[in-house]
């Protein structure tokens, strides 16, 4: 099963996730990231407005997301890697997930978008929004994250607090390359 499914399975538990690949509809979690390729074709508002529902419309998601808006009108397919990870947050948020899923926001982003995500992430958190975020760079998460589970194999190795992971030099040393 890939990460972020497991790592999901952990907060709501297995028995959600059984429906038949109804991970959406049954747990009502929202995934980001590989929903990047739906929206390549899509203007960016038509993307955005495709999952619309009421606790997320698009001028909340607009507020959320400030750099959207000047590129409501452009396809998808031409945003940057980071404007096409934020175009899929606001996607993701329109479907008003209980938990919004993130599997690597970070992955493959110049640095300045990087940071950027980091910023919608702590807003997010803010807001109340419950996000679980599969992640393999330990130095973004760890002003992120308040919970990590570290997962080698399929099996558990660590799981507690931010600040233990971040004090246990066995564990980024072996399963993180800290």
């Amino acid at each position: 099963r890939p990460l972020a499914r497991r790592a999901l399975e952990r907060v709501v538990g297995p028995h959600v996730l059984r429906a038949g690949g109804r991970l959406a509809a049954r747990a009502r979690a929202a995934g980001a990231r590989r929903g990047r390729q739906h929206a390549a074709h899509a203007g960016a508002a038509e993307a955005v407005a495709a999952a619309r529902e009421d606790h997320w419309p698009i001028e909340r998601v607009y507020e959320m997301l400030p750099l959207l808006k000047p590129l409501r009108k452009r396809l998808g397919g031409l945003l940057s890697g980071g404007e096409q990870q934020m175009l899929t947050v606001g996607r993701a948020l329109m479907g008003n997930p209980r938990i919004l899923l993130l599997d690597e926001p970070s992955e493959g982003l110049a640095p300045i978008m990087v940071q950027k995500i980091g910023e919608l992430i702590q807003s997010l958190k803010a807001t109340g929004t419950s996000i679980v975020l599969a992640e393999q760079n330990l130095h973004f998460c760890l002003g992120l994250a308040d919970r990590a589970v570290v997962i080698d194999k399929g099996r558990d190795v660590f799981t507690g607090s931010i600040e233990a992971l971040n004090a246990d030099a066995q564990i980024k040393q072996r399963y993180l390359s800290v």
